[in-house]
């Protein structure tokens, strides 16, 4: 491994290191009952029956036969990555439920058909404050985080992506959902409507 990919990865593992005297918080899975779920390396401390795993090889995960998985969005690229490069496999019923960082950019639509063609499972994003208070959360119609009450009175979008033009903007407008919130996208990944029909079909599947 080259010296840059260390420090990279040491980067990363120190921004996503749990906080040691942070507050609990609760996972707001999209699913009830609560399926089994497997969170990999969250910066924060999770509470809520879900089990916490450390190691973010996917084979030592399918030992565990997760039916969803939970982390940090750059922990699910590097699997699904490495499970294409690999030929894998890591079944899951469910879905995936993206963490994403304030300040941190949103998925775009090239991730997020990444963890598509990965793991052919919906992806619910939520964007997270530095103690892991919950800001924004994707639901079910896949058009966007809608902006929780914790995050009202904040600034309205993270900042700009310094590798890309891209800019995350507030949606007002009516939700398929039916949430009255405020929604917060990136213009890149939700306005092509065939993600998101794929993703809601895939989540009605049994």
């Amino acid at each position: 491994m080259r010296l840059s990919h260390l420090f990279t990865d040491l980067r990363e593992r120190l921004r996503c290191r749990r906080l040691p005297n942070s507050p609990s918080r609760d996972l707001e899975s999209p699913w009830q009952p609560l399926p089994r779920i497997a969170v990999l390396n969250p910066w924060f401390k999770v509470r809520g029956g879900v089990e916490v795993h450390a190691d973010r090889d996917w084979r030592s995960l399918k030992t565990f036969e997760p039916e969803a998985l939970a982390a940090p969005g750059s922990d699910l690229l590097r699997l699904a990555n490495a499970i294409l490069a690999e030929d894998g496999a890591l079944p899951l019923r469910y879905g995936l439920v993206a963490f994403t960082r304030l300040g941190d950019p949103l998925l775009c639509l090239n991730q997020r058909e990444t963890l598509w063609k990965a793991f052919e499972v919906p992806v619910y994003e939520q964007l997270r404050g530095p103690d892991g208070e919950l800001l924004a959360a994707e639901c079910d119609a896949h058009l966007g985080l809608h902006v929780h009450d914790a995050w009202v009175n904040s600034a309205p979008c993270p900042q700009r992506n310094g590798t890309s033009n891209h800019v995350h903007r507030v949606d007002f407008s009516p939700c398929e959902c039916g949430q009255p919130s405020a929604r917060l996208l990136r213009t890149d990944a939700f306005e092509p409507p065939r993600l998101a029909m794929a993703a809601a079909a895939a989540s009605f599947a049994d």
